[in-house]
């Protein structure tokens, strides 16, 4: 989702409207996959008829975003507008293609608890 070529995107979902994302830490699902990657989550309806739809979710594109460190970034439009659906902390650490990739890093929060939370 973080592309700045937002084809991808625009391909996968262009029969879908995205109802919500939620981006889990890096290592979460290391035990499932093998690796250690960010992921991301999410939750799609096909799409009906425009009076039926609820207002669409910006997410195809990409924006600025900057950690509390000062670190800045470009990530998808979603979680830039909506930063408590990334359940950790973005950091340039990562090092699967190379040093300082963007990645999210746990906050040591439980992610059970995180994701009953409103």
């Amino acid at each position: 989702m973080d592309k700045l070529d937002s084809t991808f995107a625009r391909t996968a979902f262009h029969a879908h409207e995205l109802l919500g994302s939620i981006r889990l830490p890096n290592g979460r699902v290391k035990r499932n996959a093998g690796t250690e990657v960010t992921t991301d989550n999410h939750h799609a309806s096909a799409n009906s008829a425009p009076a039926k739809r609820p207002p669409a979710i910006a997410w195809k594109e990409t924006g600025d975003y900057t950690n509390d460190l000062g670190e800045g970034f470009t990530l998808n439009e979603y979680f830039v507008s909506r930063p408590e659906m990334m359940l950790g902390r973005m950091r340039l650490s990562g090092r699967m293609y190379r040093d300082n990739e963007p990645t999210l890093e746990s906050d040591k929060r439980d992610l059970s608890e995180a994701l009953t939370k409103p």
